[in-house]
């Protein structure tokens, strides 16, 4: 299982488990969306609201706008439609969301153990409609120093001795727990909760407020040793809103930009999809020390006659798919170390499948002269071709 150490606790990431409303339902302890244990009820900060992906209220976000809601993105990669809801839940106020951003670093994990989100798990969506309610403000870089969680998740939490256990009360109210910054990188900061608080189903995507009011970190992925359960080493890992800048600008610029009448019409969807991919001239870029690349793909809008490419270095060998709704060409070029990142080797590697450790530009082509979405996935060799269909899903 992929471990990020940090602070003598190990972290495993939280994959994308729903707990309908009012229901308990079994879950992998280790992996998991994180609510508020322990928590107490929150009537501040009406921006903070909950996500309902495919019907079922299951993972927390902020408005950041009149039409900007910010979530974690391991929340929003999968679901065909998302709604963003606000204040109580059996209220039902809520917006559709139309369009959604995504980190281009963001690589969803694998069930039990896969690779670490490394401080990329953030992601904007861009409402229906602009609403009424106070957005959340973001903030500075905080200094260690109290901090203060909100969340729609589960309210109670029963383990078991199996490593398994039952959450109860996801999604049926907002509660608050106050915490600690104990430790930074890059692009996270680590909170340890108080008062026998804690996170759980549900939290994930929730905003980190400092104590000025304002946003500073998005909930990621929790301790294992928490397990949802309210206790002193409740450790949580945030992404770091002050070092998203550049990603939040141009995400609100291409959200602005998509044609949601266009792309909801034709291709019968409830959600439209800001490429995970810039073409600023030069090929764009996946490292090996960005996570491991064992499975992945990114979605590339294509206009008349366009090439785009992207630079991959695998961790392990793997096997390259692309998905069209139209016509498009794809090419492979060995990189040797010694060449630059904007060159490209002339020899074309015959096979689709990519060693580990070689570094490749991959290129794709529209061939039809016509705008289209492709997406490229990539998957370990010896998985068979059908476990590739829910990268397009």
């Amino acid at each position: 299982m992929a471990r990020l150490v940090v602070l003598g606790s190990a972290l495993v990431v939280g994959a994308g488990c729903v707990v309908a409303d009012h229901d308990a339902e079994e879950v992998d302890a280790k992996v998991v969306d994180q609510a508020v244990i322990g928590g107490r009820p929150e009537t501040d900060h009406p921006g903070a609201g909950y996500l309902v992906r495919d019907g079922v209220v299951s993972c927390s976000a902020a408005l950041v706008a009149p039409d900007l809601v910010l979530t974690a993105a391991h929340c929003v990669e999968l679901p065909r439609s998302i709604e963003f809801g606000w204040g109580e839940v059996s209220a039902g106020t809520r917006v559709p969301v139309i369009a959604r951003a995504i980190h281009p670093r963001f690589r969803m994990p694998e069930k039990n153990g896969g690779v670490a989100f490394q401080g990329f798990d953030v992601a904007l969506l861009r409402l229906e409609h602009p609403v009424e309610i106070v957005p959340v403000e973001i903030g500075a870089p905080v200094a260690m120093g109290t901090v203060r969680a909100i969340g729609y998740g589960a309210t109670a939490y029963v383990a078991r001795d199996d490593g398994k256990g039952e959450a109860f009360g996801v999604g049926t109210q907002r509660r608050s727990a106050e915490g600690v910054v104990v430790g930074h990188n890059p692009t996270e900061l680590f909170v340890r909760f108080v008062s026998r608080s804690s996170a759980c189903y549900g939290d994930s995507g929730g905003p980190l407020f400092a104590s000025d009011g304002k946003v500073v970190g998005v909930l990621s992925r929790f301790t294992e040793l928490t397990r949802c359960l309210p206790r002193d080493r409740s450790l949580m890992g945030y992404v770091r809103v002050d070092t998203m800048a550049d990603f939040f600008r141009e995400a609100k610029t291409c959200l602005s930009a998509v044609d949601t009448a266009r792309c909801l019409r034709e291709d019968d969807r409830r959600l439209c999809d800001v490429p995970r991919f810039s073409d600023r001239g030069s090929p764009g870029r996946i490292d090996a020390d960005e996570g491991d690349l064992r499975r992945g793909s990114t979605t590339i809008e294509l206009a008349d006659d366009q090439e785009r490419a992207l630079r991959i270095t695998p961790h392990a060998n793997v096997t390259l798919s692309l998905f069209s709704r139209g016509d498009a060409e794809l090419e492979v070029f060995r990189v040797p170390p010694s060449r630059t990142t904007t060159e490209r080797r002339s020899e074309e590697v015959a096979s689709s499948e990519l060693e580990s450790g070689e570094t490749y530009d991959v290129v794709i082509r529209s061939c039809n002269g016509a705008k289209q979405s492709v997406t490229l996935s990539w998957k370990p060799v010896s998985e068979p071709s059908e476990a590739v269909a829910r990268h397009f899903d």
